[in-house]
């Protein structure tokens, strides 16, 4: 349930979700938090995005209980660095 209001925040949510995908290893919360990832359009995502995606993947119990899900943020995560099939342009916000 936190999940879903923090999510609601937008971007951000951002260091609120990263902190508790570090934490938690239920996978429904890690469920929660991939779907607020793939939410966010491709232009808003920024480097503290990437790292919220990339703890959720760490994460063993969302791998393997949500291989869909896992392959859809790593789907996402392509995207992110390849908008349209092109390179990120220069001077992007990732940090």
């Amino acid at each position: 349930m936190a999940v879903s209001l923090v999510a609601g925040a937008g971007m951000t949510a951002c260091a609120v979700l990263q902190q508790v995908a570090r934490a938690q290893q239920d996978r429904h919360v890690l469920l929660r938090i991939s779907y607020w990832t793939r939410d966010v359009p491709v232009p808003d995502r920024t480097g503290q995005w990437v790292r919220v995606v990339e703890d959720v993947l760490r994460q063993p119990s969302f791998g393997a209980h949500e291989s869909w899900e896992a392959a859809q943020l790593a789907c996402s995560l392509a995207q992110t660095a390849h908008p349209g099939g092109q390179l990120r342009p220069a001077g992007n916000d990732w940090g």
